[in-house]
């Protein structure tokens, strides 16, 4: 829970999705610090791309939300957002 915290308070600190085993902590950080500290990752070929996509989907958000979490995110970072 202190990551989330971390995650939370300080604007330059991101996670991804890729391996999380415990969806609470997914789900509180989605929660807590918003879909906008959140990048999709799959860390594959390691995992399954369509086990950590849908982590993503499980989490119930709003379609603008996913769509942070899924790639708006790290368009935004890499300077290439809309």
């Amino acid at each position: 829970m202190a990551l989330i915290d971390h995650l939370a308070r300080h604007p330059n600190i991101h996670t991804d999705t890729a391996g999380v085993r415990r969806f609470d902590l997914l789900a509180e950080a989605a929660r807590r610090a918003g879909a906008e500290k959140i990048l999709f990752g799959s860390d594959g070929p390691w995992l399954h791309p369509g086990v950590e996509l849908a982590k993503v989907y499980a989490l119930g958000l709003p379609p603008e939300d996913e769509a942070l979490i899924l790639s708006g995110n790290l368009l935004r970072l890499i300077g290439q957002a809309a």
